[in-house]
């Protein structure tokens, strides 16, 4: 069975919605337009390093270099908590003593279901003048505090947002650790001080460095998050980009500070690749066994509290956090009764639905023909195929942006429902590849083979002996192309274009005008359909696993 030319098209594809469109970020960072023509230059590069006067004290600053350092030293400093917050949560569920563990790392990753902006939504109801935690220092007496617009705050979304992507992975590494290593160090003496740092966390390195990548990529290009927890006063490089495309129009200089973004992050994966290849009993326990389960019981409830409060507060009678006025479902009815809400949620759901279906075919048909190829050329597919995987997800949005525009222009028409439903295709195919590879390499070729010399065309062969092999594969890849297209914010952002809105964009909106009671109301149903939504996901799981279970008793 030949599956080479499932490749091809897959090659044509990737060329023109991701190389392309970053070769035309490159072509307007290295040009400026001179007497109306375009002219070779570095001075887009040139005007990040130039000094400005400061109007209050006359002294030169560096506006655009300390933007940049400040989105990076808030991305370490929010790298550093995740590292310290969530690698104990992992070390203690991977822990032989919890036996639900499985279960327990379920209900850490939950609030990634949810969408990003409402998440980071939910703290402005607790964090603002009138919020809930300054309005139990009024209740006591004490003194309101200034808790929003301030990089305590934006650092604070940050590491609420991103710590699961640190959890996970320690979490994973940490189960799969050899017991039998642990215990003969122990056996040999060793305190479980030593076993710790000389044996168990050397061992979790690769795991670290994973969750320092996935926190730290999102994390220095985070300007959603800036933009509502710092009120716009903290610039970050993810709100200068978004500001030379959409509000300056100076699209060179916006290209060049992404060339620069996306050389940071280039540099820090293969740093962290780096590292990653040569880093290769009695009332005691008892207590320590206490302090973990206070530990992970207190690090939930910072995870569900501003979900918590969401929810509560959807239910009052009035706007304000500060007091209860009152039971009502008056928002939820406003809710269903606003037809921007509508349209944006009909938007959202239908551009998911599609943009997976469609990316799941792709990414399948792309994933087969790609198993086949071998050496070089299979390297350089899959370099070209990771590439919207670890770029900052900033620099897709515009690239693809600048690729629609020109593509619109020339053809006539508007970027809008078209665009946004292509972009969400673009940048979901290949999560679909990488769900559906480590299926194909797990199928047996001769059965393909046997059923091709029993006379079985290719098409019967792929639908009856290798889509059923790779369907747990293809079904994961769909799921985490939904999710991630309900989710997506950014890439919508950009390419959306004036007319079409989903609800990220229209909670974004929503959002900065201040706190809504109606997006309360949205938020504890998107909630609740997202734990029904996983419910089913487990309950389906288990099925099957009995049933496999069964057959093999049978067997």
């Amino acid at each position: 069975m030949n599956k080479k030319p499932l490749v091809y098209p897959y090659i044509a594809w990737i060329v023109i919605f991701t190389v392309i469109p970053l070769l035309l970020i490159i072509y307007y960072s290295l040009h400026v337009t001179v007497n109306g023509e375009r002219v070779l230059s570095l001075d887009n590069f040139a005007r990040i390093f130039e000094a400005s006067e400061n109007p209050r004290n006359g002294e030169n600053i560096y506006i655009y270099l300390e933007v940049i350092w400040r989105s990076v030293r808030l991305a370490a400093v929010c790298t550093f908590l995740c590292v310290a917050l969530g690698y104990p949560i992992g070390y203690i569920l991977a822990g032989k003593e919890f036996d639900d563990s499985g279960v327990l790392i379920f209900f850490f990753l939950i609030p990634m279901w949810m969408n990003v902006l409402l998440r980071t939504y939910a703290w402005l109801t607790i964090l603002e003048n009138n919020g809930v935690i300054n309005s139990t220092l009024a209740f006591f007496g004490l003194p309101k505090q200034t808790l929003l617009y301030n990089d305590t705050a934006v650092i604070l979304g940050m590491v609420y947002n991103f710590i699961p992507f640190m959890i996970l992975p320690v979490y994973t590494v940490l189960k799969k650790l050899n017991v039998g290593i642990i215990e003969a160090a122990q056996d040999l003496g060793a305190s479980r001080r030593e076993v710790f740092l000389k044996v168990i966390f050397p061992l979790s390195i690769p795991g670290v460095i994973s969750g320092v990548t996935m926190v730290f990529m999102p994390a220095v290009t985070a300007f959603v998050i800036s933009n509502l927890l710092g009120g716009g006063q903290f610039i970050l490089i993810g709100n200068m980009i978004e500001q030379q495309f959409l509000r300056v129009g100076n699209w060179g200089f916006g290209s060049a500070i992404s060339v620069v973004l996306m050389f940071m992050v280039l540099l820090s994966v293969g740093i962290f690749s780096l590292v990653d290849k040569d880093t290769g009993s009695g009332g005691g326990d008892a207590v320590l066994k206490k302090l973990k389960r206070l530990y992970l019981a207190l690090m939930l409830f910072f995870l569900y509290s501003p979900i918590a409060v969401l929810i509560v507060y959807s239910f009052n009678e009035s706007k304000s956090r500060a007091n209860w006025s009152g039971f009502t479902l008056k928002w939820y009815a406003q809710l269903f009764g606003d037809p921007g809400i509508m349209n944006a949620l009909a938007t959202t759901l239908s551009v998911a639905a599609l943009s997976s279906a469609a990316a799941t075919t792709i990414g399948t048909a792309a994933a087969i023909g790609i198993d086949s190829m071998k050496g070089a050329k299979k390297r350089l597919v899959m370099g070209l195929t990771n590439i919207p995987v670890v770029i900052p997800e900033i620099v897709i949005g515009v690239s693809l942006m600048i690729l629609f525009m020109y593509v619109c222009g020339a053809l006539g028409v508007g970027m809008g429902y078209h665009t946004l439903l292509l972009a969400h295709v673009i940048f979901n195919v290949p999560f679909v590849i990488l769900s559906v590879l480590p299926k194909l390499r797990q199928t047996d070729e001769n059965l393909i083979e046997a059923a091709l010399d029993l006379g079985a065309s290719p098409s019967s062969a792929f639908f009856k002996v290798l889509l059923p092999q790779i369907m747990p594969g293809v079904i994961t890849g769909a799921m985490l192309a939904f999710t991630l297209s309900i989710d997506d914010f950014i890439v919508s952002f950009f390419t959306a274009g004036a007319g079409t809105t989903n609800l990220s964009i229209l909670i974004f909106s929503m959002a900065r005008l201040g706190i809504n009671p109606k997006i309360n109301a949205l938020s504890a149903i998107m909630f609740t359909v997202v734990l029904l939504l996983l419910y089913l996901i487990n309950k389906r799981e288990t099925i099957n696993k009995k049933r496999r279970e069964k057959n093999a008793q049978i067997r």
